[in-house]
């Protein structure tokens, strides 16, 4: 355990804004997910955030607001976030 010490389980991004996990632990967490028969509930709440996100989106980008929907979109784009709902 003490050679674990020290290793991160996320990486932080640039931004300093976000952390990002790294494949095995995601991996490890959807296996345990799947054994305790959760993985469809927990799929179907990040699926609901990120509905309910692209809904203010939607209404952001014919807004006033759309430079910084845009920026937001854009990050979820590139860490991931929206690609991991496969």
């Amino acid at each position: 355990m003490a050679r674990l010490e020290g290793i991160p389980l996320a990486l932080e991004h640039a931004d300093g804004t976000r952390y990002r996990m790294l494949e095995t632990i995601r991996e490890y967490g959807r296996e345990k997910l799947e054994r305790a028969g959760e993985l469809a509930v927990v799929a179907e709440r990040h699926c609901e955030y990120y509905f309910v996100l692209a809904k203010s989106a939607n209404r952001g980008l014919k807004s006033g607001q759309q430079p910084e929907w845009m920026r937001r979109m854009e990050m979820r784009l590139r860490v991931g976030s929206i690609q991991s709902l496969r």
